[in-house]
């Protein structure tokens, strides 16, 4: 796979992942709003498809920004790996505490200090990998743009 067509790989996984998030937060929120009642009932069930959206987007991310750093070493390429792998690692986390969360809504502990606790923290870790899935779409766009400045001799660098 050309270096062209990983690029393109890895920026659609990443503007999909986090345009996702997004999506989930203000749909929720708006859920929510709307009617509370209804919204916690059908809220898990969106996090739940999430959960499986993001998980398939990190894998594919994580394939093509090894790919990536594979190709060019430079300490720019590191850096969308290192967010997609961080990403990775909340995600795995977030499936820990959304089962964990499932099973206190299933015991009808929804309402529960501990149940309070694990929302605040699934809070932290989605926007966690919202935040770094973003930080790793803007440091794969800043390298591409620093990869067609004029050198300091004044003429423009090839693209790879």
């Amino acid at each position: 796979m050309t270096r062209a067509v990983t690029s393109v790989v890895l920026t659609f996984a990443l503007a999909l992942w986090a345009g996702g998030a997004i999506w989930l937060f203000v749909s929720v929120s708006k859920l929510f709003a709307i009617d509370h009642r209804t919204a916690a009932a059908i809220a898990p069930s969106f996090f739940q498809a999430f959960n499986r959206y993001q998980l398939v987007l990190g894998i594919i991310a994580c394939a093509a920004a090894l790919v990536l750093w594979r190709s060019d070493r430079r300490k720019a390429s590191a850096l969308p790996l290192a967010c997609v792998a961080g990403a990775m690692i909340l995600v795995l986390a977030i499936f820990q505490v959304t089962s964990r969360l499932e099973t206190l809504r299933g015991n009808g502990e929804a309402t529960g200090m501990q149940f309070k606790q694990l929302h605040g923290l699934s809070m932290v870790l989605y926007l966690g990998t919202t935040l770094l899935t973003a930080l790793a779409l803007g440091s794969l766009s800043w390298a591409r743009v620093s990869e067609h400045r004029p050198a300091a001799g004044g003429t423009a660098t090839p693209g790879r």
